[in-house]
Parts: structure tokens; C-alpha cells; sequence
């Protein structure tokens, strides 16, 4: 948030990390920073050079615990996590000395209490008007969202390391058959790394003839949802062939669409050629590591070997002679022949996964693999049993199941929009879509999306108008893991979304999000109301003001004008007569204002109404050009130079160019002076063609008039002049700084 220094100095020292090189920007005296930092939501923070916070805003006072005027009274490093601010030093360096003059960053902040408060931060260097250089930072508070993804992670790396440290091999393919995880005993007993496997077909590490057969029962394999016992010849990455057992289910979504299977191994190459070594052997049992027991057809104990004890506890001399359902629960003895015997003697080998009880009462899972025993003349007389203690597996891979379950029901009854996404990135590895992979309930009801018309699709086919950042935001948690939290609108479902996401797995990525549309219009209804009251009232004040600005200058106007009359005129018929004229121009003047909604109107219009309004008392129509550059006048300067032009139309009408059918009148204006940001209106009446002049003309009350509008209330003077062949006047008055802003810009400078 500030410009840091290393931990060894000391906090008020001048810091390295003041490193920008790009200009940095100045602070704009007219925003009201008092305003920003007082009701902005999130913290704001002005940092000098020696890391003293010289202005805090509530916000970050109240995320840190302290009052503003604490906060003040302290150093970026002392209200930083000791250990960051070596790291935060080397990040903040580096973002301000990039082209972008500023960085942005997660911190760790240290609360009032102690506590540790985590801020996303956003950085960048101004300057006052004196030149000072300052850090403003903008502190957004994430710990509730840290504190989420740290228990997501736990929940996550519980799931990897149970079957990561699994004592049995497990792996995971998709619908094609292609590796999607291994664990560590599969590595072990494969002998390959996992970057060598994850993504291949299952059937490269077969031999050929159980390629085939991998082929072939894969589809049945997913139609029927598990397997059991089914044995594959493997190649070890040393060229070594081994024997692997394998037991399986089909993992499915809640629509009962395939999405992946779980499939538990065990290499069974030693179990294999110890039953061979049995056959051909002299049925050497002590050298198999598997139990085996011999019983007769009638499931009397014959033979049990070392492993046997290991795995159920009784020696060879309790059991031998007794009936093998010593091994089984109570509810499990019946049936030995129809369940054993006879399918031993009719198929000659049987397997199956089967519960056994222990000496000591417990449940032992095991793998058993039954054989017929022959005599010499190749009669069964007997069944061998083999045995495989798979307890632990049986465990492990009820307790994956489990998982899977708690994590199912956790995603499909989150109140959260859920939902998984595969990248799809361009050849220079930039991401262009995303296909979705599943969605929970909650997806549904804030898109309106069914979940059978999205799973499998990307974003762009299902929402082609969909704006770009909904894609291009998600870049860096793709490619570099770093999760996101944004909020924004898609308009193809005409909503505001919040939205968390965050990389799951490599080549995977996951979104949590909420409707915030409600809020977000509720805000923005509120924004406009406060904008609208804000302005009516803004709006009354001014107009007040201006009617009290115009009644009084209108007041003095009429005053001044009673007086010159009443100066020029000895009689009341002549006094009335006059002061009605003049007083119906300033009505016309004013009806100009109030059709302006007392704005500002340009010279021309105030021209040509004035003429259009007297068009019909004048003696004569003549030839009137006008013409000039847009001049744009505020009620200030529009009505006295309305009055005076008003004038110089009643001049005309009386004395002028009006008074013959040859008569025309020209106005013309333009700006003058040399300083561009202080022009000066020079407006040139010229009449032709009126009545001729003879000798000099004596001031009137009309003149009187126009030199009183033009010294008194616009600053400026009138160059009357009688010319022989008619009437030249030059009026010049100073262009407002408002009036001169908006001309500049009507003109395109």
C-alpha cells in the first residue's frame, strides 16, 4: 500500500522501493478528497515518502482497528506483518518501476488486536501541486475470502493425501479411457513418474493381446458400473510384465452420466506364480504369501498355510479337521456348497471379493481365489483357497466413496452458483473459452441454464454474446493459479454476478458466484434518487438565486432608465410613451431568457427574434444580413445587449434605414484582442440607404441608452457614428470566461 523501505531502516527513513520512473499523476486540486476518503467503502491511504500515513479514510481505520487519527500517527511497516515486508519491498519495487507506474498485490496487515487482516491492494504514485510525491492506496478487506480458500485447500489436500498415501494403487480414467490421476502406489508399481502417465490411453501400458481385451470390455465396463476382479498383463516402464488385479467403479453425475472411473489395483504377478508354483511344485503352500487353505468338497479343513494364520489368527492345528465357516459370521455359514463347492467343481476357478471374521471377532475383507484340487486321476477332491487380506484397500476405497459423496453433497447443496470448467487455450497460450464440466442446482436457478444444455459445452456455444472479460478474467487463474474476485455484468442473462474462481486441479478451474443483480439496481435506484433530489435542490438554489440576481438588476435597470427619461422629457404623455416602449423591450429581452430557460442563447438568435418580434411596426422591410461566429451569452451579458440592439432597431425604425423601401441594415461581429483567454466582442451596426444625414446629430435618449448598457453592465463603450450615407456604430464588450469556454469549444479549439 505504501512505498516500502527494508526492514533494517528505520520506518520514517527515505525508502528504495521509491523507484517510479514513468510520469506519475498529480493530484487534481478540484477533486474533493475529503469527500473520496470519508464514504468510499473500501480503505484509502496517502503514504509519504518516510512511510508516514499522512491521510486515512474510516474505512481503513475501521478494517484495522484503529481511528483515523491513530492511524495517522503511524508507519506502512508498522501496520504490516514483520515477516511480508522484506517480500512486499521486492513486489512494491517492482510494480512501480514497470511502464504502468503502480501494483497491485494480496497483504497482510496487522490489526489493532493483533490479528492478521488481509487486504487486496491496489497502488499508485501522485504528486501535489507542489510537486510532492505521495503512495495512494486502495485496501479492499479479503479475509473472509482467504479464510475460505485456505479451508477449501485443507479439504482438498485431506481428499489428495488419502489416496495419495493409499497402500494400494488407484487411478482414474475418463470416458476415452485416458489417465486422469494415479496415486503414489501405482507410480511405485508401475515404475513411471506421473507426468508420464496423465493423459494416456490405459491400453500403452498393456500388452498387446490385453490391449485388445481392454478395448472390448471398457464399454461394458461403463454400462455396467463396476468390475471386480479383472486381471490385465501390464508393462512396467522397465519392460517388466506384471499381473494386475483390478476392482472398479464407474463414478457418476447426479443425471447418472459417466464422469470418471475409480479403479483400485493390486499387481498379483507374485500371487500368480506362487498358485503356479503350487501346481507344479508339489503345492508348496508355505512359500505363497497369499493364505491358502485346502478344504474337501464338504469344507473340512485339510491344509492352511503360514499366510493363512497371519491373516485370521488361528494356527494350522486349530483349525485343521474343522469346517471353514469358523470363518464366517453367523449370518454368512449357509450356503457353502451351492455358493463354493459347486462352482469350484463346475468352472474349476472362482473369485470374488468375500468377508471373513478373525479369531478375535473382527472383519477381514478379503480377495479369494478359489481352484479345484485334482487327484492323479484328475477327479476334484477338493478346493483351494487363496486369499489376499485386502482390508485396507477395502477401507481406503470405502472412504474415497465417502468423500466423493461429502463432496457431492456439499456441491449440490450449495446455495452458491458452482461450477467446473476445463481452459481452452490458443497456440500462444492464451485462454479463448472454457468447456463446462459440471454445475451444481444453484447454477441453475441464477442462470436459468438447464445443466443438460451446458455440461460438455463451452461458454461460447452456449452464450455467443457473451462479453469478453467473462473469459479474459479468468486468464490468471488458469495459467498461473492466482484466484479472482469479481463483479460484473453479463448481458446475455441480464445479470450482475459476483464470482470467486479459483484453479482446482491443473487443466481444471472452478467458479463460485451469486445473483447481485437485485443489489447492484437497488444501488444504482438509489444513486440516481440521491442524484436527482441532489440536482432538484441544486437546481431550486440556483434558479432562486437568479430571480433574485434579475429582479434587482432589472429593478436597477428600470430605475436608471426612469431617471434618464424623466431627464429627457418634460411632459407625462411623452415620459409614459417612452418609458412603455422601453419597457416592452426589456418584456421582449426577458421572453428570450424564459424561452432559454434563462440560459445561455447565441447573438444571432437574440438578433433575429428581436427583429422577427418588430418586423411588424417598422415602416418598411428592408434587407437585414447578420452574420458572425457563434457567440454563446449568459443571461448577464444577453439581456443589456438585447436592450441595446432592441434600441438600435427603435433608432432605425424612427430615424434610420426603416424609414425608406432601399434601406438595409448589416450586423456583423467577431472576437478581437490579442489574449485568446480574453477576447472582446466588437458587434458593427451599419444602416444604408435610410433618409440622408445633413449636420451633426445630437445625442438622444436611445443613445443614452446603449452607452449606459454598454459601460454600465457589460464593461465595455459604444463608437457612435453618422457617416453621410447612413449609420455606423461599434459596440465592444469583454466576452465572459464561461462564455469564452463554450465558444472555444463550439468552434472545435
Amino acid at each position: 500500500m505504501a512505498q516500502p523501505v527494508p526492514q533494517s531502516e528505520s520506518p520514517h527513513a527515505s525508502s528504495d522501493a521509491d523507484v517510479a520512473t514513468e510520469p506519475v499523476a498529480a493530484l487534481d486540486p478540484s477533486i474533493d478528497l475529503e469527500a473520496i476518503f470519508k464514504y468510499s467503502p473500501a480503505g484509502i491511504a496517502l503514504v509519504d515518502s518516510q512511510q508516514r500515513i499522512v491521510r486515512a479514510n474510516p474505512a481503513l481505520a475501521e478494517m484495522l482497528g484503529y481511528t483515523v487519527e491513530e492511524l495517522t500517527r503511524l508507519t506502512v511497516p508498522q501496520i504490516t506483518v514483520p515477516e511480508d515486508w522484506e517480500a512486499e519491498v521486492a513486489i512494491i519495487k517492482a510494480g512501480l518501476s514497470s511502464s504502468a507506474g503502480k501494483f497491485r498485490t494480496d497483504k497482510r496487515y496487522l490489526h489493532k488486536d493483533g490479528t492478521v487482516v488481509w487486504g487486496d491492494v491496489t497502488a499508485t504514485i501522485v504528486t501535489d501541486a507542489s510537486g510532492q510525491r505521495f503512495t495512494l492506496g486502495i485496501v479492499l478487506d479479503i479475509t473472509a475470502r482467504k479464510n475460505a480458500e485456505k479451508l477449501l485447500s485443507h479439504n482438498e489436500e485431506r481428499f489428495r493425501l488419502l489416496y495419495e498415501r493409499a497402500p494400494i494403487g488407484y487411478q482414474s480414467l475418463d470416458v476415452d479411457g485416458r489417465f486422469l490421476e494415479v496415486n503414489g502406489a501405482w507410480l511405485t508399481t508401475l515404475g513411471y513418474e506421473r507426468h508420464e502417465v496423465v493423459g494416456r490411453w490405459f491400453g500403452d501400458f498393456l500388452t498387446p493381446p490385453y490391449r485388445e481385451a481392454f478395448a472390448h470390455r471398457f464399454p461394458c465396463f461403463k454400462r455396467e458400473g463396476q468390475i471386480r476382479n479383472i486381471e490385465f498383463e501390464m508393462v512396467r516402464k522397465d519392460g517388466r510384465i506384471i499381473i494386475v488385479s483390478f476392482d472398479g467403479l464407474i463414478g457418476k453425475s447426479s443425471q447418472g452420466e459417466f464422469r470418471q472411473t475409480h479403479c483400485v489395483l493390486v499387481d498379483i504377478t507374485q500371487r500368480r506364480e506362487a498358485e503356479s508354483r503350487l501346481r507344479y511344485q508339489a503345492q508348496l503352500l508355505e512359500q505363497i504369501r497369499d493364505a491358502v487353505i485346502v478344504t474337501d468338497l464338504n469344507g473340512i479343513i485339510q491344509n492352511w498355510n503360514p499366510a493363512a494364520e497371519q491373516i485370521f489368527g488361528y494356527t494350522a492345528t486349530e483349525v485343521i479337521g474343522r469346517h471353514i465357516d469358523l470363518l464366517y459370521f453367523d449370518q454368512d455359514k449357509e450356503g457353502f456348497r451351492a455358493q463354493i463347492a459347486e462352482p469350484v467343481i463346475q468352472k474349476r476357478a472362482v473369485g470374488f471379493i468375500a468377508r471373513r471374521r478373525h479369531k478375535l471377532g473382527h472383519e477381514v475383507m478379503i480377495n479369494l481365489s478359489l481352484s479345484a484340487l485334482h487327484d492323479e486321476a484328475g477327479k476334484v477332491v477338493g478346493i483351494i483357497g487363496c486369499s489376499i487380506d485386502i482390508t485396507e484397500r477395502f477401507n481406503a476405497e470405502a472412504a474415497i466413496r465417502q468423500s466423493e459423496a461429502k463432496y457431492r453433497q456439499l456441491f449440490e447443496s450449495s446455495i452458491s452458483g458452482l461450477a467446473v470448467h476445463e481452459p481452452i487455450l490458443s497456440s500462444d497460450n492464451r485462454l479463448i473459452d472454457y468447456r463446462y464440466l459440471d454445475v451444481n442446482p444453484a447454477f441453475e436457478t441464477f442462470t436459468g441454464l438447464r445443466r443438460e444444455d451446458v455440461v460438455g459445452k463451452t461458454v461460447r456455444e452456449i452464450l455467443p454474446d457473451l462479453e469478453p472479460y467473462w473469459i479474459e478474467q479468468y486468464e490468471p487463474v488458469v495459467l498461473r493459479g492466482e484466484p479472482v474476485h469479481l463483479e460484473n455484468f453479463a448481458a446475455p442473462l441480464n445479470r450482475y454476478f459476483e464470482v470467486i474462481a479459483f484453479r482446482n486441479t491443473p487443466g481444471q478451474f472452478v467458479t463460485t458466484f451469486t445473483d447481485v443483480t437485485q443489489r447492484r439496481q437497488s444501488l444504482e435506484a438509489l444513486q440516481k434518487s440521491e442524484e436527482h433530489y441532489r440536482q432538484v435542490a441544486e437546481s431550486n438554489r440556483r434558479l432562486l438565486n437568479e430571480v433574485n440576481h434579475r429582479v434587482r438588476n432589472n429593478l436597477g435597470s428600470l430605475l436608471s432608465l426612469v431617471s434618464l427619461i424623466q431627464a429627457r422629457t418634460t411632459d407625462v404623455p411623452s415620459f409614459a410613451a417612452s418609458i412603455e416602449s422601453r419597457v416592452m423591450g426589456m418584456a421582449r429581452a426577458h421572453d428570450l431568457l424564459v424561452e432559454a430557460d434563462w440560459g445561455d442563447i447565441d447573438l444571432q438568435v437574440i438578433i433575429s427574434r428581436l427583429l422577427q418580434s418588430l418586423q411588424h411596426i417598422a415602416p418598411h422591410n428592408v434587407t437585414v444580413r447578420v452574420s458572425g461566429p457563434a457567440l454563446p451569452l449568459d443571461p448577464q451579458h444577453s439581456l443589456p445587449l438585447a436592450m441595446s440592439v432592441l434600441q438600435l432597431f427603435t433608432n432605425s425604425f424612427k430615424y434610420g434605414a426603416h424609414r425608406s423601401p432601399t434601406g438595409s441594415i448589416e450586423i456583423v461581429w467577431a472576437l478581437q484582442g490579442e489574449d485568446p483567454d480574453q477576447p472582446v466582442v466588437e458587434l458593427n451596426w451599419i444602416e444604408r440607404g435610410g433618409p440622408p444625414i445633413n449636420g451633426p446629430i445630437k445625442p438622444s435618449l436611445g443613445t443614452e441608452l446603449i452607452q449606459g448598457f454598454l459601460r454600465h453592465q457589460l464593461g465595455g463603450q459604444c463608437e457612435l457614428r453618422f457617416p453621410s450615407e447612413g449609420v455606423h456604430h461599434t459596440l465592444r464588450f469583454p466576452l465572459s470566461p464561461s462564455a469564452t469556454q463554450k465558444t472555444a469549444a463550439a468552434s472545435g479549439e
